[in-house]
């Protein structure tokens, strides 16, 4: 509301008598001051009062008044704007939380964190991939799927190795290794642990079998220090201590004066921690599947039935496994089989926390054998009593005929 000068209070004095600032009371002044300017606006009060006014500072601010930009209405406008970009569904703020949001969700559904470090997707994974112009950098990932792929020599004669890295060399590998770990994701399972044979024998089981150095609950056992699950172990913590002194001197944590632009310690804490992860997955499964052989005959199953039931369970986690792993369409890009064995580690940590027996996966097939335990009891129950049955029927067979034995007797004798 706009004031009128008018209703400023004059002060008591006589009509000819000529108005004098001095004669205004501190109070009516300050009044006198404040309604003036509520009552102008600021770009006129700039104008009208500027050449009067002769301290600096003062003089600055009219100046500044005067400006269009900060008028009362260049103001309101600014504001209005700035209210705008709040409240306005299309405004920066707006923006901005849909955009946090989107990033939340990445986040919570599918973000994949090594070494302090997190990966939204593969994108993420691209932008490490950028900084090594290498295209086998994939190599130095593993998880399980490679660990047990790795864990046994690729050749056991000198004839065999020159075949081997030969084989690997004309297809445009490095060497053994990266080919070994690339070929992890073309493979259903690691062939150490489970092999696809289409036989009579494997129908039943998926159409997969245990590798030899699986093949049975007692061989798998560690005997006198040299049952295969020692040698498995051996074998996946060479391959862990290989891996981790190749990434140590590929990417090292002091920084490579050949490569300035490039974070070599942040590569090698996110190698590092991706390659721990994977190792202590893959000897926790491996400790997994003794115990659950024992609980498997602990709910009645035979030796036999039991260590079956253990390869149920191996081959449908690696299907799960492989699956995450090779999620990705193009399997052609370093950074699509990186995203893949940082998802399926994920998988993998998910079961290592949960001692892999006490995954629901597991339970439910504890909960499965459970079940067969008692449809084999049942039956076996039912033909007991059908075998009872037929003993009963045949000796009331052999009763009737002996019968009629006795009453032929009879009248021959009569």
């Amino acid at each position: 509301m706009k004031y009128s000068i008018n209703r400023i209070q004059r002060p008591s004095l006589s009509s000819n008598t000529k108005l004098s600032w001095s004669d205004f009371t501190d109070g009516a002044k300050n009044d006198l001051a404040f309604r003036i300017l509520e009552a102008m606006d600021m770009a006129d009060y700039a104008k009208h009062t500027g050449q009067y006014l002769d301290i600096d500072g003062i003089k600055q601010s009219v100046n500044d008044a005067r400006a269009p930009g900060l008028s009362t209405s260049g103001i309101e406008a600014r504001v209005a704007a700035v209210e705008r970009e709040f409240s306005s569904s299309d405004g920066s703020i707006s923006e901005l939380r849909a955009t946090l949001a989107d990033w939340e969700k990445r986040r919570d559904s599918s973000s994949s964190t090594r070494g302090g470090y997190t990966f939204r997707d593969e994108a993420d994974v691209e932008a490490l991939t950028s900084l090594v112009p290498d295209p086998e950098f994939y190599r130095y990932f593993l998880d399980i799927f490679s660990y047990l792929s790795l864990c046994t020599e690729a050749f056991s004669t000198y004839e065999q190795g020159i075949t081997v890295h030969a084989n690997a060399i004309k297809a445009a590998f490095k060497g053994v290794w990266t080919s070994r770990v690339r070929l992890s994701y073309e493979v259903p399972y690691p062939e150490v642990m489970i092999k696809t044979i289409e036989a009579a024998d494997t129908v039943s089981g998926g159409g997969t079998k245990w590798g030899p150095m699986f093949h049975s609950a007692e061989a798998f056992e560690d005997q006198f220090r040299v049952g295969a699950h020692r040698r498995v172990t051996q074998g996946i913590e060479n391959v862990y201590e290989l891996t981790s002194a190749a990434v140590d001197k590929a990417f090292p944590l002091i920084g490579d004066s050949h490569r300035p632009g490039t974070d070599t310690r942040k590569i090698n804490m996110i190698i590092q921690e991706h390659n721990r992860l994977g190792y202590q997955q893959t000897i926790a499964l491996i400790d997994s599947f003794l115990p659950m052989h024992k609980t498997f005959k602990n709910g009645g199953l035979s030796s036999k039935d039991a260590w079956e039931r253990v390869h149920v369970f191996a081959r449908e986690f690696l299907a799960m496994f492989q699956k995450e792993r090779v999620a990705s369409a193009d399997l052609g890009r370093p950074s699509a089989l990186i995203w893949g064995t940082l998802k399926a580690t994920d998988l993998g940590e998910e079961f290592r926390k949960a001692k892999f027996i006490e995954h629901p996966k597991v339970l439910s097939i504890l909960a499965l054998t459970s079940l067969e335990r008692e449809g084999k009891s049942i039956a076996q129950a039912m033909a007991s009593i059908q075998s009872e049955k037929d003993s009963i029927k045949a000796l009331t067979g052999r009763i009737a005929k002996a019968e009629t034995t006795i009453k032929a007797l009879q009248a021959k004798v009569q």
